[in-house]
């Protein structure tokens, strides 16, 4: 092969390092800003995710923060949980302006609670002495009054797992999943143990969120 010569051998000496440094700058040019592109995305990832968890937890709020009023409302007297209709006048107000439902179990299973039916329609949950071992389910008219008998079903508060799970830690909190009593829906469920002026357990509180309510709230 024959030697080159000076004159071919001095561009090459000129642009050989100079390509070499073009490929090291385009390498770490590469290098670093898929670091930036990568780092970005991660920000903007924790920034999605941090906006989604604190959209989450302010929905999730609300129903404690409900019960909280309920609580405040019994101290003051200006509900009296021993009192079903009070109770049920209360819960269809409350439901008819806010939360998904209103529930009380108390220690001796009775039931009052107000949600919607599967139309849509407000009902009335009542379980007591005369229809235990089972609770009744009333429609409700436009100021919350009973009007007819909509179903009978099997119903203990004191088996169910938000009202166990209100028992076991004694305080405000969240039950795990658990399906409704008379229908296929996967709920989580805000309780609130309700105690005497002497401590004594008189029933549990709920407020409760199903799990498709929880997904299209996250899709919105």
């Amino acid at each position: 092969m024959p030697a080159l010569s000076i004159r071919q051998k001095i561009p090459l000496l000129i642009v050989s390092p100079i390509l070499a440094a073009v490929a090291l700058i385009t390498g770490f040019g590469y290098l670093y800003g898929q670091r930036a592109v990568d780092k970005l995305a991660q920000q903007i990832t924790l920034k999605s995710t941090n906006a989604i968890t604190s959209h989450l937890h302010s929905y999730l709020d609300q129903p404690h923060q409900v019960l909280e009023i309920n609580h405040a409302a019994i101290i003051s007297g200006q509900l009296d949980p021993s009192n079903p209709e009070a109770l049920r006048q209360f819960g269809f107000e409350l439901v008819s302006r806010g939360p998904r439902d209103y529930f009380y179990g108390t220690e001796n299973g009775d039931f009052v609670g107000i949600e919607p039916y599967t139309d849509g329609e407000l009902v009335y949950w009542q379980r007591d002495e005369t229809t235990a071992p089972n609770a009744e389910i009333y429609r409700l008219d436009e100021q919350g009054n009973p009007t007819r008998l909509q179903e009978t079903t099997p119903f203990d508060p004191r088996q169910r797992p938000w009202y166990q799970k209100a028992v076991e830690v004694g305080q405000p909190t969240w039950s795990d999943i658990y399906l409704y009593a008379n229908r296929p829906i996967l709920a989580i469920g805000a309780v609130f143990p309700y105690y005497n002026a002497a401590q004594d357990l008189q029933g549990v509180f709920l407020i409760d969120l199903t799990l498709s309510d929880i997904s299209e709230f996250l899709q919105d």
